[in-house]
């Protein structure tokens, strides 16, 4: 491997577009770093102090050192370092091809004997019946209808679509269900979007009243509410008034018109937290009699057991990575972080040792398995994992 077929490599690992050959292939090349006593090559590899500088000059736009340790910091930092301590003592060249190949090839992971993938779409609608539909998987196509709604799998997500029979209102609730390494997409009749993290579970009508929409949800879930209308005669005038959209949990009701805003309400978490991206929403503590109005940009937080409603600027990007398929992590605790990995990959979690209470910032792929999340926290070089079946245990 050539000096810019190795800087290209690694360029493409800091992008994270590498490919899983192509990253085994940088990774076995870390592996021979250890050789410090090979020689700098300077006919195939330019100038020593030249290229350093050249490598500095590519990753300094990338390095952003942060009070804070961050996962992303962390990953470029070491990178960099690992680069640079390779330039300066020589790299490690494959004496063929075909050892290249074979390196590329390779799978087996360096760090855990065992992984994990990722989760994926997949949920289980229970109608009101008490009859269940596994979605995953489900092609396109309508599925059942509920009075006047059609039930329909469109594009991986579930649509409930109004259409000609009797109305039975919201006399009918539905149920659909995530389990942990779950995640699912649902429209509701009234065109309001749904995505549902792990874990979750949101019970809602198959067609909602005139008066009020209502759905009672369990764990996270980001909302688009759509606007909806209905006509009131006044002294003999028809006006239109919006018909309210009311989010339950056991701790709290949130009362919108038409809104994009995220929930988070797992039994797990001590906080409830309720982040509004647009428009206007209000926070109601079931214990306490609280009321809190939220406006674009902030967060309530909600403690159940004391009915308190906290009010603060919310990182937006950091309540709604989930649903981008991300883990961004801002100064949290490494107990806070494993109960979003363990949702997500459906795996338990033991602790073993003193933690320090060291806090992560910084993002990682939901998308990759579990192994490359955990090597991300490892770099840090305050924690370390092991994987066994479907269970992690965290290490000082």
């Amino acid at each position: 491997m050539s000096k810019e077929d190795y800087l290209k490599l690694y360029e493409k690992y800091l992008a994270g577009t590498c490919s899983q050959a192509e990253e085994a292939l940088l990774m076995n090349y870390q592996d021979g770093f250890e050789l410090l006593d090979l020689p700098w090559d300077t006919k195939e590899m330019g100038d020593q102090e030249q290229t350093r500088q050249m490598i500095f000059n590519r990753l300094q736009p990338e390095i952003r050192p942060r009070k804070v340790l961050r996962l992303n910091t962390l990953v470029r930092w070491s990178a960099a370092a690992v680069l640079l301590l390779a330039l300066s003592v020589g790299l490690y060249r494959l004496n063929s091809r075909k050892a290249a190949v074979q390196l590329a090839g390779q799978a087996v992971n360096k760090f855990f004997k065992n992984d994990v993938p990722p989760g994926k779409d997949k949920a289980v609608l229970t109608l009101a019946d008490g009859s269940e539909i596994v979605l995953e998987g489900k092609k396109n196509g309508i599925l059942a209808q509920q009075g006047a709604a059609n039930l329909r799998i469109d594009g991986g997500q579930l649509v409930y679509e109004p259409a000609a029979g009797p109305d039975v209102s919201d006399q009918q609730v539905n149920t659909i269900s995530m389990p942990r390494g779950g995640k699912y997409q649902v429209i509701l009749s009234d065109g309001t979007k749904v995505w549902l993290n792990a874990a979750s579970s949101l019970s809602f009508p198959a067609v909602f009243g005139t008066k009020k929409r209502v759905v009672r949800l369990k764990g996270e879930a980001y909302f688009e509410v759509a606007k909806s209308n209905r006509l009131s005669i006044v002294n003999g005038k028809a006006i239109a008034e919006r018909v309210p959209f009311i989010v339950e949990t056991a701790a709290q009701s949130v009362a919108v018109l038409g809104t994009h805003f995220n929930i988070s309400s797992y039994d797990e978490e001590v906080m409830t937290r309720t982040t509004l991206l647009e428009g206007s929403v209000r926070v109601s503590a079931i214990k306490g009699n609280i009321q809190q109005l939220l406006k674009p940009g902030q967060q309530a937080l909600l403690n159940p057991e004391k009915g308190s409603i906290a009010v603060s600027a919310a990182n937006l990007e950091e309540a709604i990575a989930w649903k981008n398929d991300i883990f961004m992590f801002e100064d949290e605790d490494i107990h806070s972080i494993m109960r979003k990995i363990s949702r997500w990959y459906d795996v338990e979690v033991v602790y073993k040792g003193e933690l320090k209470g060291t806090k992560f910032g910084g993002t990682a792929s939901r998308s990759d398995n579990l192994s490359e999340v955990l090597k991300a926290l490892e770099l840090t070089g305050t924690i370390h994992f092991s994987i066994n079946g479907r269970t992690v245990t965290v290490m000082p």
